[in-house]
């Protein structure tokens, strides 16, 4: 959902900004926008990154997993500053 939801939003803003550039408007006035559309995209590609790897199985925990961490945690095993 969040894929659909972006890649519509970058379609949207990069059409507004050909619009936009059709209409004369000098591109100094557009660098905010096309810096959003950027960003956009790089949100995009990263979601589709953690969605690969969700379905890949790499970034997946089990129940046992999990317990582990938070055993360890509480027993204060991962180090950290506790003071």
């Amino acid at each position: 959902m969040r894929i659909a939801l972006l890649d519509a939003r970058i379609a949207g803003a990069e059409k507004q900004l050909k619009n936009f550039l059709g209409m004369g408007l000098p591109r100094l006035f557009l660098v905010e926008g096309e810096y959003a559309v950027a960003m956009q995209r790089a949100e995009l590609e990263w979601v589709r990154h953690i969605v690969d790897d969700i379905q890949s199985g790499k970034l997946w925990i089990t129940k046992e997993q999990m317990k582990a961490v938070g055993d360890a945690f509480e027993s204060g095993k991962e180090g950290g500053d506790s003071g």
